[in-house]
């Protein structure tokens, strides 16, 4: 193994390992989706480093360990059903020099389609009733998916300012670190 394949290795296990301890904090209540929300976040640099692939690498890693490791349901549903990947996705999307429009509409695709599926795992597999879903017949499901698409558009600007911060003052600094 050559010098360079140690450090990408090295600086992905750093990556999943940070994730993992993040992710474990989701003991504390009320912190599960800020704290799966910055797991993801993590991987944000082995994507800009090393790309896609190493990003997906790590992302599995982490979403492995976390069926084993993380005792609560909540932050490792959340990381493995969209937070962790999406630093990838957002890479493969705006590479691609799609329309803005499109763009956008894909990532809001891959949003919902992950919040609907998880809403129906949870309604399925984890029996919880539809009912619970409902209050004074208002469907929160819905209200749930309206509020947390405004969120998601507030969450993807965030993540574009912390990679334009990323390159312009970390990135020199990491690479020096792990002579990359």
């Amino acid at each position: 193994m050559n010098k360079r394949n140690g450090a990408k290795i090295a600086f992905c296990g750093i990556a999943a390992a940070l994730s993992l301890v993040i992710l474990l904090m989701t003991v504390i209540p009320i912190t599960e989706i800020s704290l799966a929300a910055l797991a993801g976040i993590v991987g944000i640099p082995v994507v800009v480093e090393f790309g896609r692939k190493y990003g997906l690498a790590v992302y599995a890693a982490v979403s492995v360990l976390s069926l084993i490791l993380i005792p609560t349901l909540e932050g490792k549903a959340l990381y493995i059903a969209f937070f962790g990947y999406y630093p990838v996705v957002k890479s493969a999307l705006e590479t691609r020099r799609l329309p803005r429009l499109a763009e956008w509409g894909v990532k809001c695709a891959i949003f919902n389609a992950a919040v609907i599926a998880a809403y129906f795992l949870m309604l399925t597999l984890f029996g919880l009733p539809a009912d619970s879903f409902t209050i004074r017949g208002i469907s929160l499901p819905w209200v749930f998916l309206l509020l947390g698409n405004a969120v998601f558009f507030v969450y993807d600007w965030c993540l574009t300012g912390l990679i334009s911060k990323y390159m312009t003052a970390w990135q020199t600094r990491v690479r020096r670190l792990f002579k990359l």
